[in-house]
C-alpha cells in the first residue's frame, strides 16, 4: 500500500499506533484491498469511457454511410452489417471502411458480400501499394462501369489490375484511371479489359510513354474509319505494316499518318519493340495467383 502513495503509508502507521491491539498483518491486507478496489474502479471507469468513445466512432461511421448513400431502415441496417464485416476483416480505420462501403454502394449499386468483398480489396490494395483510397474507389468504379464489368466479376478484375501493377511497376490507380479514360477506344480496337490492362503495363515496363501512346490509339479510331476500316481491323493491318517496314523512317512515316505527328515515333517504337504484343504476358498473368 505504501508503494502506491507515501501518504497512505503514513496513514497506516498512524492508525497502527492508535489501534495497537489490532493485528498489523490483517490491517495491512485490508488496506491493500482498499487500494485494489480503488484501482479496479478506475479501470472500470477507463473501460467504460473507452467503450463510450468507441460507440461514438461507430455512430460517426454509420452517419457517414447514411449521408453517403441515403439509405434508411432495413437497407441502412444491411449496410451497417457490411461495414462491420469490412472493419473486422482488414486493418483499416472506421472512416475508410465506411467510405468504401458507402461509395461502392452508391457508385456501383453493390450490396452484401459483393460490396464488402470489393471494399476489403480496395482498402487492402490502397494500403499495400500506398495509393489514395478515394482515388482507388473512384477510378475502379468508373473503369468497371466503362467496361461493363459484371458485379460478380469486379473483385476478380481488381485482382487482375493488381497483378499487372505488381508485374510491370505501373501504379494501380494510374492503371485504373487509364482503363477508364481509354476504355471506349480500346474496346473499339478489339481489346478486352485484361488485354488493355496488360498492354498498358507492358508499355510502361518497356519504357514507352504510355499516356502518349494511349492518346494516339484513341486518335487512330477516327483515322481508321476514314480509311474504311473498323477500328479492330485497321489497327491489325497498320500495326503489321509498321512492324514489317524496311526502315525506321518508313515505320515512323506510316505511324504518323495513323497516330499523328506527335505520337507517331512513339507508336512506331512500341510496335517494333513488341510492346503491344502481349499474348505471352497475358498468359503469365492468367496463370499467376
Amino acid at each position: 500500500a505504501g508503494q502506491i502513495d507515501p501518504s497512505l503509508k503514513k496513514s497506516i502507521e498512524s492508525a497502527q499506533k492508535q489501534f495497537h491491539k489490532m493485528n498489523k498483518t490483517a490491517f495491512a491486507v485490508n488496506a491493500s484491498f482498499v487500494a485494489m478496489g480503488a484501482a479496479a474502479i478506475k479501470a472500470s471507469f477507463d473501460a467504460t469511457k473507452g467503450l463510450y468513445e468507441l460507440g461514438k466512432e461507430f455512430d460517426v461511421a454509420y452517419d457517414a454511410i447514411r449521408v453517403g448513400t441515403g439509405a434508411t431502415g432495413e437497407q441502412l441496417n444491411a449496410l451497417k452489417q457490411d461495414f462491420k464485416d469490412v472493419y473486422s476483416s482488414v486493418p483499416t480505420t472506421m472512416e475508410d471502411a465506411s467510405k468504401a462501403v458507402a461509395d461502392f454502394n452508391t457508385r456501383l449499386g453493390l450490396n452484401g458480400k459483393e460490396l464488402s468483398d470489393l471494399s476489403k480489396q480496395a482498402i487492402a490494395v490502397s494500403g499495400m501499394m500506398k495509393e489514395d483510397l478515394n482515388t482507388t474507389i473512384q477510378a475502379s468504379s468508373q473503369a468497371f462501369k466503362q467496361w461493363g464489368i459484371d458485379s460478380k466479376d469486379m473483385g476478380k478484375s481488381m485482382d487482375y489490375i493488381f497483378k499487372v501493377s505488381q508485374s510491370t511497376g505501373i501504379g494501380f490507380n494510374e492503371l485504373m484511371n487509364s482503363m477508364k479514360v481509354t476504355g471506349p477506344a480500346m474496346q473499339q480496337l478489339g481489346f478486352s479489359f485484361e488485354q488493355s490492362a496488360a498492354m498498358m503495363g507492358h508499355m510502361e515496363k518497356a519504357g514507352i510513354n504510355t499516356n502518349e501512346a494511349l492518346k494516339a490509339m484513341k486518335k487512330s479510331v477516327g483515322v481508321f474509319a476514314k480509311e474504311g476500316y473498323n477500328a479492330s481491323d485497321g489497327f491489325k493491318v497498320y500495326s503489321e505494316a509498321i512492324k514489317n517496314a524496311k526502315t525506321e523512317t518508313e515505320a515512323i512515316t506510316l505511324a504518323n499518318e495513323i497516330f499523328g505527328m506527335r505520337a507517331g515515333s512513339t507508336m512506331a517504337n512500341a510496335i517494333r519493340k513488341g510492346a503491344l504484343s502481349i499474348d505471352e504476358f497475358t498468359k503469365s498473368l492468367a496463370n499467376s495467383d
